[in-house]
């Protein structure tokens, strides 16, 4: 399963044959999952099956995979509305969107143990004179950090994917995606793969925002570039790896190209797509540079 995953991830478009193959490998996997007395294995390998199916946005499928998984390892997810305040000059609290995730039996050791030797990326200030860094609730209890397994982590991630794309593109699902983004963002432990991928989808949501798209250019830039630094390499950055989203490096240098074109640094976006190869973009930015003669 592991091998499909990755061999579909080289490819450019979605191979049929390949989502096939999974399928008949779910189903044995079913047949033997069970026998597995490790319940963080079986917990693992369900979250790899289901971000399977939801790279083929099989977002169905997937969410019923993931309702029959939290009934299984007894995970409640509770939101509700709490008064709070988003900006620094706001006068009058309203109801923000908040959210718990709960295990009613701890199965797993705690993120600082099982990942607690090695430092994740931080999610760098937003520097805004208008937005606070995060909601503050009038209920200072609501403020406190949830700290979440590293197996939890990686299941709001799946969780948070499957939002996304089993709803229209609207500003309302970013609102009911952010608390989640929130929660995992701040983790001081976890698996470095979902600490990567969760800093991915924050830039992808900020980046369409006028007072966030600044950090979301530099976020973005400093994961390349920690990314691209070979002698950064480690073991600790596998762990997870395949239940993570797995996002390639060169997807996420076509993130930054697109973010830069946004801003208007044509040039350096330019520089990026000839990098990946990006040919049908290259040939857009040569257009909005006014150089048609090498298009």
């Amino acid at each position: 399963m592991r091998m499909l995953k990755t061999f579909q991830k080289s490819l450019e478009e979605d191979s049929n044959s390949l989502y096939e193959q999974f399928k008949k490998i779910h189903e044995k996997i079913m047949e033997k999952i069970n026998e597995i007395e490790v319940p963080r294995f079986r917990f693992l390998i369900n979250l790899e099956i289901i971000a399977f199916y939801l790279f083929y946005r099989r977002v169905s499928i997937a969410g019923d995979l993931i309702n029959s998984f939290k009934e299984e390892f007894g995970i409640e997810i509770v939101e509700d509305g709490v008064l709070g305040k988003r900006t620094k000059w706001q006068q009058k609290a309203v109801s923000q969107f908040h959210v718990l995730i709960n295990q009613q039996t701890p199965l797993f050791d705690a993120s600082e143990v099982t990942h607690g030797n090695h430092k994740l990326p931080e999610l760098l200030k937003l520097d805004d004179d208008t937005r606070l860094e995060t909601i503050v609730f009038l209920d200072d209890t609501k403020n406190e950090l949830q700290i979440l397994s590293s197996a939890l982590q990686n299941f709001a991630l799946i969780y948070i994917r499957h939002k996304e794309l089993s709803q229209p593109i609207d500003k309302l699902v970013d609102e009911e995606i952010k608390p989640y983004l929130n929660t995992l963002l701040h983790q001081s432990h976890g698996p470095w793969s979902i600490r990567i991928e969760t800093l991915l989808t924050n830039i992808r949501f900020e980046s369409n925002q006028r007072r966030s798209v600044d950090r979301s250019l530099r976020q973005c830039e400093e994961l390349v570039n920690m990314i691209n630094k070979s002698e950064d390499v480690t073991v600790h950055r596998l762990s997870y790896i395949f239940s993570s989203l797995m996002t390639p490096r060169y997807k996420m240098e076509e993130l930054l190209a697109n973010i830069m074109v946004s801003l208007g640094l044509t040039k350096a976006a330019l520089d990026m797509f000839l990098k990946i190869r990006n040919w049908e973009e290259v040939i857009n930015c040569y257009n909005r540079l006014e150089m048609r003669h090498k298009a």
